[in-house]
């Protein structure tokens, strides 16, 4: 299981942190072969343990399925989760491909660039996660260490 927690610290002070969110994948142990994985997920603002039925409910949840996890980091499978969980933040994000193909990754962290460029020349800079993303992506195409 992948745990996500997600800290906030006012001011960078780690002092006053607090969790505001957190995030589990699970593999469901239905992989069909070795290399590749289907995972279900839950997030939550509360926390809950996904082993603790009395806790409570996530917020959202999704899967992802068939995903090539020989062939890619943890942030990408992240981020599947996070647009299975919350589909209408995908509006207008190319699909991600699979398999390493190099030429398609560089055609959706350009797109992701112009879409940032877009938002930020139209004002509205407040369209954090669009920067976020293609920061997910540069350490999507970083080598993954062994």
């Amino acid at each position: 299981m992948i745990v996500v927690k997600i800290e906030l610290w006012p001011w960078g002070n780690e002092e006053r942190m607090r969790e505001i969110g957190r995030m589990f994948i699970a593999n469901t142990g239905q992989d069909r072969v070795p290399d590749r994985g289907d995972y279900t997920g839950a997030v939550s603002m509360d926390c809950p343990s996904p082993v603790d039925p009395e806790g409570p409910s996530p917020t959202r949840s999704g899967e992802v399925k068939d995903y090539p996890r020989l062939s890619y980091n943890v942030w990408r499978l992240i981020t599947r989760m996070l647009l299975s969980a919350f589909p209408e933040e995908a509006k207008g994000i190319p699909p991600m491909p699979d398999h390493g193909n190099v030429e398609a990754d560089a055609i959706l962290l350009s797109r992701l660039k112009a879409c940032r460029h877009d938002l930020t020349a139209a004002g509205n800079a407040a369209f954090v996660p669009v920067e976020l993303l293609a920061d997910v992506i540069e350490h999507i195409e970083a080598p993954r260490s062994s």
